[in-house]
């Protein structure tokens, strides 16, 4: 589930990019936040009204990649990447999002959540739209415009990263290759001085050496 509202927020979020409006993408952030913190989940029976049957429409002509076709992919995801979750559990997962419970209080969930953000003449006018030939396409596109935006989002963003992972080790290396440089040149100097300036050694004269050199002296 967490990965579904993942998806869901990595697109939104490359929506809101790009407008390229900072303030209204932080309003929409902001917003999202203050929903999310204060939603409660509500799976009771809903009314049996002329906004329920409206609902029901809409979600049906949006087609494509609603939160239950996003339940479905996920359950599939989970399926392929074996040891996630055990084969009896998705079995029932799966049973209980298509036909149990699980659809049931998921349906009663969403009508709740539509209700409390469309009137009924809101609803109308969506209904309408997706009737239309641009609405049938948007239905039908609208999943593969998503998921390419998030690919392209996920592309750049690693892009970046790597990007920047290999100006960081250029920066180290540079800095390493300069350090060795100068311990080099400190060497080196070292070295000229030593060159330059010997050091004076002073050797012991002992008494018998002198002794020696005014003997030898006698010679000349």
């Amino acid at each position: 589930m967490q990965k579904i509202f993942f998806i869901v927020f990595n697109f939104i979020t490359v929506f809101a990019v790009a407008q390229n409006d900072t303030a209204k993408m932080n309003g929409i952030f902001e917003r999202i936040t203050g929903h999310v913190k204060e939603f409660k989940l509500d799976t009771t029976q809903v009314p049996d009204d002329k906004i329920t049957n409206k609902i029901i429409k809409l979600r049906m002509l949006r087609g494509g990649f609603n939160i239950n076709e996003a339940i479905a992919y996920k359950q599939q995801e989970d399926k392929n990447n074996k040891g996630e979750v055990s084969p009896q559990i998705a079995a029932y997962l799966d049973e209980q999002f298509k036909t149990g419970k699980g659809k049931r209080w998921l349906d009663n969930a969403m009508i709740h959540i539509y209700r409390q953000h469309f009137t009924y003449n809101e609803l109308k006018q969506l209904v309408r739209f997706y009737k239309t030939s641009a609405g049938k396409k948007m239905a039908e596109d609208f999943p593969l415009i998503m998921m390419k935006s998030l690919i392209a989002a996920q592309i750049i963003h690693d892009t970046l990263i790597a990007e920047q992972n290999t100006e960081s080790v250029l920066k180290y290396k540079s800095r390493d290759f300069n350090n060795s440089i100068s311990k080099r040149k400190q060497l080196a100097n070292l070295s000229t001085a030593k060159l330059v300036n010997p050091p004076l050694t002073h050797t012991p004269v002992h008494a018998h050496s002198l002794l020696l050199f005014h003997s030898d002296r006698s010679y000349f």
